[in-house]
């Protein structure tokens, strides 16, 4: 270099252009590594985020199994369930309904087909229906009936359960 030094120095437009390339590949090196950076900061925080909520609901059925009968049966846990089964239930009766009625209106309609020149519905048919329906129904009813309606009695089991943790 010859004459005054301002700072920038007069190269060769190769050595330049040189310059240029090695700086943008510098900038994109930079760049690609923050971007995995990145990345990985955000892949451990949804692990950490993972484990504190597989640690959390394990805390959570540690105390449960720890609580007693009557206490587990208080709770929102317990209720939901509750009703969820319920639910299904009272579904199972209107399908079991359902059914019935569909064996008996389809057996009639088949009859009034016959005047038609259709031939006459099977007999067997319509008492496997309606069997499935009422089976299906008096399973529902007797279901519900033991889980949700029927009397506890405290004097046994239910005694014992309280007195037990599960």
């Amino acid at each position: 270099m010859t004459g005054k030094d301002t700072g920038k120095s007069r190269l060769h437009p190769a050595a330049d252009r040189f310059i240029k390339a090695t700086e943008a590949y510098q900038f994109l090196i930079a760049r690609q590594e923050k971007l995995l950076y990145s990345r990985n900061k955000t892949e451990q925080f949804i692990n950490d985020w993972e484990r504190y909520r597989k640690e959390q609901a394990s805390r959570r059925a540690r105390a449960y199994s720890r609580t007693r009968y009557n206490n587990f049966v208080k709770s929102d846990m317990y209720r939901s369930t509750k009703a969820f089964d319920k639910t299904r239930l009272y579904i199972s009766i209107i399908i079991a309904l359902f059914i019935i009625s569909l064996a008996i209106n389809g057996y009639i309609f088949r009859l009034k087909m016959v005047d038609k020149g259709f031939e006459k519905p099977a007999l067997g048919g319509f008492i496997f229906l309606l069997l499935i329906g009422l089976i299906f129904l008096a399973s529902s009813f007797l279901f519900l009936y033991h889980n949700h309606f029927k009397p506890k009695n405290q004097n046994n089991n239910h005694a014992k359960k309280d007195n037990e943790s599960l």
